[in-house]
């Protein structure tokens, strides 16, 4: 996977063990609210720079407030989580695989479908975020759809 992103302006984050990354957006129990047990682990597509993750992960307290995320609208999640659709690692790599091969070649996700869409201040989302689930015959997720989202202001 890193072999793949590097060739395609793309980033792997690897999660460790030891590790314990956590803001008011992104943490093994919730993501943009949304109860981690359901989504995760899940692939990420997002429109960060991956320098967010290491200005973001350290030092987070609740009774602070909201960073980075409250002050513009700009980031934007897109997750495609594997436990459920996954029963094994085999099958999670295929799909990693497949999607990283359906961006690189410009091709529609037409494996997937939207679940759910979530936008900042509507509920108790925190930031505009999608996510997709496998598609059973029919329209999938455009590659427009998807740059389009990442792209806009709102």
């Amino acid at each position: 996977m890193a072999n793949i992103a590097a060739r395609a302006r793309a980033v792997v984050i690897k999660g460790t063990e030891l590790a314990h990354f956590e803001n008011e957006v992104f943490s093994w129990h919730r993501i943009n609210n949304q109860n981690g047990d359901e989504i995760l682990p899940a692939v990420l597509i997002t429109n960060a720079h991956p320098d967010y993750f290491m200005e973001n992960s350290h030092g987070y307290k609740r009774e602070t407030g909201l960073y980075r995320e409250s002050k513009n609208n700009e980031l934007k999640l897109i997750l495609i989580p594997l436990k459920k659709f996954c029963p094994t690692t085999s099958d999670a790599i295929s799909l990693i695989e497949k999607v990283f091969s359906d961006i690189k070649e410009g091709k529609d996700l037409s494996d997937f479908r939207i679940a759910k869409k979530a936008q900042k201040g509507i509920g108790s989302a925190i930031v505009d975020s999608i996510i997709l689930e496998p598609n059973i015959g029919g329209i999938g997720f455009k590659l427009n759809q998807l740059l389009s989202f990442l792209r806009k202001d709102k």
